[in-house]
């Protein structure tokens, strides 16, 4: 082989060089060459501007010069590692530059003689472009954690991703939540819900959305709106779904406590109406049974006592007075049954009906009482009363019905917040306080949903026979009393019902001065002219037949202002009035007023196909006036006249 040249092999070295140093030139990267004393005494750069720094401002010195103190350390440290082990070496750094902070990632490499090579990469960009990723991740995480709604990623398999910080804490007792399957974790179960939203959205591809229960420990704590976002790759592929749980438990009580509102509002709307008609109603069949009982009462007293039509019309007046009494229930329902209260023991009293209570119980029903004793007295009616305590038995009797069972009557008293009141059948902004109540407990066949609803309507009725106006009028007069009703009942448990009377705290001291109870004698006969108003004709007709047949004189008037106009026409003449509380143009209550302004002693008698309460609200105390409820009888008329006319010595 022919000898190699001494210029061949400079030429060779020449092109060996260009080579290495066009390998440099296309580096991204600068190239340091460290001797073993870790001093730089070399270097190449592609770029020299990039150095950012003149080369004889480094070559020859050693790393702790050239560098930060923490960085030359660093660099110290890694080319000892380089030199024992042989292996190269990476190490971030930054070097502060006079445009700003720079970052550098160094690689190092052994070489000859304890030399070691450095290339240099400029990274700041990379770097920035990290940083900037790391703080977009910080920012979204604590916008993530700081949703105050739960927010779950799922997979396909309905497996926990990842969940923010509210969802960790509504299930804080089963940490961690990650990797675990969602149903088993957020609803307790062990297979998919039927009407999961995330099993629609993943089939579906939509945003699905629903109610479920908040489990919490194995607990329904509330309830949460759980909307499903399927995520999709960028292939459009569907890769998992995002849940987005928000707990509405407060929302779903604003909303429970809106349409309990709404229903206690339309019932007590519902209340009102029916309770104006059958006010009405019976306001106006008391008129018409006014005119049956009186011209009933005419008729006998034209016919002899032998004729068999007496017994026909006697009937009559015994069906009238029957329909009477189905008015004064209805009267009742409407609140307009009220009368005069006076202090009231409900111990005393239910003592008082005992065997009367026993009479209207069936005999395979058990009547027990549980009396609370010191129970504070309250202001009522005790007609009433007992009318309310007697339906509610009635009503527990009929619930027991063939079969054995107890009927348990209880008194006592409770303090009832507003919360309490709330709850009760018709509450009407009725005042916090203490309570009286009467509670009636049966062991019969109890009522559904349904029929509770129903129960205090008038004319509804579980009865074949039934009138339905038993606890009709129970609810009226117990809203004429200020007072309340709560019922208890379930299929099958038996009824209770507990009637509450506000606690006396001043007792009415209004009264009327009753028609005297002593029987009229038959030979009765008045003297001087009674006025009779009324705005009925056929009332007005029949009236004045009855008192003509007592030897009295009478005057007619249609309302107030012809009362006051026939008074004053005749103002020595007139006896007595007859004066009916509800009337056109000039009403009873603005008649009776003028009236005592113009004739202070001059007797009345007030009727009305109301209640006595009616005359209290109008007259007070007034020694010259008695009152009759529509429909009244001859005798009652004649004794309440002769009471006024003829006063017991």
């Amino acid at each position: 082989m022919p000898e190699v040249s001494l210029r061949q092999q400079l030429e060779a070295l020449r092109e060996e060089n260009l080579r290495l140093q066009s390998l440099l030139d296309s580096l991204p990267a600068f190239y340091f060459l460290i001797d073993g004393q870790d001093h730089l005494v070399d270097y190449h750069a592609h770029r020299q501007q990039d150095l950012h720094i003149a080369p004889e401002h480094f070559l020859g010195k050693h790393i702790a010069a050239v560098l930060p103190a923490d960085v030359a350390k660093r660099m110290e440290r890694m080319c000892q590692e380089v030199r024992h082990s042989g292996d190269s070496q990476s190490m971030a750094y930054s070097l502060p530059l006079p445009e700003g902070d720079r970052w550098f990632l160094a690689t190092l490499s052994p070489s000859f003689e304890n030399h070691i090579v450095c290339l240099s990469q400029d990274i700041t960009k990379s770097k920035k472009t990290e940083q900037a990723l790391r703080d977009s991740e910080r920012f979204l995480n604590s916008i993530f954690d700081s949703i105050q709604d739960g927010i779950s990623v799922l997979d396909t398999k309905m497996r926990i991703l990842r969940v923010n910080r509210k969802m960790q804490e509504w299930y804080s007792h089963m940490t961690p939540l990650e990797g675990r399957i969602c149903y088993e974790v957020y609803h307790g179960r062990d297979s998919i819900c039927e009407v999961c939203p995330t099993r629609r959205a993943l089939r579906t591809g939509q945003l699905e959305c629903n109610e479920v229960p908040l489990v919490q420990e194995g607990k329904v704590t509330g309830t949460i709106e759980l909307f499903a976002f399927p995520m999709r790759s960028s292939e459009g592929e569907i890769v998992g779904v995002v849940e987005y749980v928000r707990d509405i438990t407060s929302r779903k009580a604003i909303e429970q406590e809106r349409s309990d509102l709404l229903a206690q509002m339309l019932h007590a709307q519902k209340l009102e109406a029916l309770g104006v008609l059958a006010g009405g109603i019976a306001h106006d069949f008391n008129n018409i049974l006014m005119g049956v009982l009186g011209y009933a009462d005419l008729a006998l007293m034209k016919l002899d006592p032998q004729s068999p039509a007496v017994s026909d019309i006697e009937q009559i007046s015994t069906s009238a007075l029957r329909a009477a009494e189905l008015a004064g229930q209805m009267l009742a329902y409407s609140g307009k049954g009220r009368f005069l209260v006076q202090s009231l023991n409900l111990n005393e009293l239910v003592d008082e009906i005992d065997q009367m209570l026993r009479t209207v119980v069936t005999k395979s029903a058990e009547l027990r009482f549980d009396l609370s004793p010191k129970l504070p007295a309250v202001e009522a009616n005790t007609a009433q009363v007992r009318q309310v305590i007697m339906n509610l038995i009635t009503n527990a009797s009929d619930a027991i019905g063939s079969e054995p069972g107890v009927i348990r009557v209880s008194t006592g008293t409770m303090h009832a917040d507003r919360a309490y009141l709330a709850t009760t059948c018709f509450d009407e902004e009725l005042p916090e306080g203490p309570y009286a109540y009467v509670e009636v407990t049966d062991t019969g066949v109890g009522m559904d949903r349904q029929t509770l609803d129903k129960v205090f309507d008038p004319f509804f009725s579980t009865k074949i026979a039934g009138r339905g106006l038993g606890l009709a009028s129970v609810m009226g007069i117990m809203r004429g009393h200020k007072g309340t009703v709560t019922v208890d009942s379930e299929p099958g448990r038996g009824t209770t019902f507990r009637v509450l009377f506000p606690c006396s705290q001043e007792v009415s001291s209004a009264r009327i001065v009753p028609p005297s109870t002593k029987a009229p004698a038959k030979e009765w006969r008045a003297t001087g002219t009674v006025l009779v108003v009324d705005d009925e004709s056929h009332i007005r007709e029949m009236l004045c037949a009855v008192l003509e047949a007592h030897n009295s004189k009478v005057l007619e008037a249609r309302d107030g202002l012809e009362m006051l106009e026939v008074v004053r026409q005749n103002p020595t003449d007139i006896s007595a009035v007859i004066l009916d509380l509800t009337m056109p143009r000039m009403g009873g209550e603005e008649a009776f007023r003028e009236i005592r302004k113009l004739y202070p002693d001059l007797p009345l008698i007030l009727m009305s196909g109301y209640s006595k309460w009616d005359a209290a609200q109008v007259t007070g105390e007034d020694g010259k006036m008695a009152f009759l409820q529509k429909p009244f009888t001859k005798s009652a008329l004649i004794a309440a006249l002769q009471s006024l006319l003829e006063p017991d010595d």
